[in-house]
């Protein structure tokens, strides 16, 4: 009840304080494909404290070797810059492996002209609010609506296509609003095309073709001033070589001017590739569901049959209602201990533990290594879900998911859900969580 009042406070402070944070990421990408990426997050220090300061240094910790962040300040908000330099849109492409951003993707359609790319990054509401208290969510959305959360591109040429929400410098600037979206709980994805010349090539293949229509006009008048075979000669190799300029020339244009084909093969982002390469493995093996191996609860014990109970409330080794010191002598220290939105969270490599008042309230899986006791886990199909835990659920959209919650009491008593979330358009479990009501 003390989160949920502190919460609560945080949000109606936001309401007198327009505007009480600000997030601005800015993307700008060289002539030669380098990437330029800058984000600054700030909040007001009536509200936040020195909250936002501290999400910066934990974030410093995360980043790749390049990134750098440090403190910053505008006025009475504080918070923090990252700059982070990539030589190359494919070395930066390698870097989208955290946990907020490992289903981006970029792809890439290599050319003799040019090099085109595809971007594609979901920003889901459901993933940087889930842990939001559902009493406070439309409070939350409120308050998302009174702050400023925008994506802004720089490009060196017009881009292709996109969906940006506002367009300037004749198509090279872009600019996305985030907060427009996560106000009335919506996703947001943004989606831009574009290419990045290779001048030195177009040069060259334009000067071979002047070269080549000079050498065709040099020769045609050479044949007007020779005699016999000589004349002859010059007139067929000047047809020669005007006729192939004019090849060379449109080949050249067929090539500038058709559209790249982008699929799943042009995908150049690592976390991705891993990802679809799991999954091409898994479907050639079979097109029936692999047998169940139950994973370990709590107590020692898998749990693969009967009805629902305390024990199905367990992911990986942990608990609901489990003390913060059984967690500790189980899983050991975890790797993190943020605040994210009021809840205090223990990050281990597998699940997101987030404990109130020294007892585990919820668990979120991270990867797919965390397991029920039942056996499901991150990438399990959601009819063998259906099938071993039944059709007493509560089915509901969230965004671009849908929820799949069974209602649980735990051991101790307390009402539970032991969520299911599933990627629209998709039949296997995206993550696992359960929490207390």
């Amino acid at each position: 009840m003390k989160r949920l009042y502190g919460l609560l406070l945080m949000l109606i402070m936001c309401f007198v304080v327009s505007g009480c944070f600000s997030g601005n990421g800015t993307m700008t990408i060289g002539e030669n494909g380098s990437v330029e990426y800058e984000f600054i997050f700030v909040g007001d220090k009536d509200v936040f404290g020195n909250e936002v300061e501290k999400q910066g240094e934990m974030l410093r910790e995360k980043l790749n070797s390049s990134a750098k962040v440090e403190p910053y300040k505008n006025g009475n908000m504080s918070g923090y810059k990252m700059t982070a330099h990539y030589p190359s849109i494919v070395e930066y492409a390698r870097n989208l492996t955290s946990e907020y951003n490992k289903d981006w993707q970029v792809k890439r359609v290599k050319g003799w002209f040019f090099d085109a790319y595809s971007f594609d990054f979901p920003f889901r509401y459901e993933q940087h609010f889930k842990h939001i208290d559902p009493r406070l969510e439309g409070l939350t959305q409120a308050m998302v609506a009174t702050g400023e959360m925008e994506i802004k591109f720089n490009l060196p040429y017009a881009a292709d296509s996109s969906n940006a929400d506002n367009v300037t410098n004749n198509n090279k600037t872009l600019t996305w609003d985030l907060a427009e979206a996560f106000s009335v709980g919506a996703d947001k994805d943004i989606q831009v095309k574009f290419k990045i010349w290779h001048k030195s090539h177009v040069i060259i293949t334009a000067i071979v073709i002047g070269v080549l229509i000079l050498i065709s006009i040099i020769l045609g008048i050479m044949s007007f001033t020779l005699d016999g075979s000589g004349r002859i000669a010059a007139a067929i190799f000047s047809v020669l070589l005007f006729f192939g300029a004019l090849a060379l020339g449109g080949i050249s244009l067929y090539m500038i001017s058709s559209t790249p084909n982008f699929n799943d093969s042009t995908i150049i982002t690592k976390a991705t590739q891993k990802k679809d390469e799991k999954a091409s493995k898994t479907n050639a093996k079979s097109a029936e569901p692999p047998p169940v191996t139950p994973a370990p609860s709590t107590g020692g014990t898998s749990k693969t049959s009967g009805p629902l109970n305390g024990m199905d409330l367990s992911l990986g080794n942990i608990t609901i209602g489990d003390t913060t010191e059984k967690v500790r002598s189980v899983m050991g220290s975890p790797g993190r201990i943020v605040t994210e939105n009021g809840q205090v969270h223990w990050k281990y490599n597998d699940i997101d533990v987030i404990v109130y008042e020294n007892r585990v309230s919820e668990i979120i899986s991270s990867t797919s290594a965390a397991s029920t006791p039942r056996g499901f886990h991150e990438g399990s199909r959601i009819n063998d879900v259906w099938q071993t835990y039944g059709n007493n659920y509560r089915h509901e959209k969230y965004g671009n998911l849908d929820l799949y919650e069974y209602p649980i009491t735990s051991n101790d008593g307390v009402p539970c859900l032991l969520r299911f979330a599933v990627r629209q358009g998709e039949n296997t479990v995206n993550y696992v969580s359960m929490r207390k009501l």
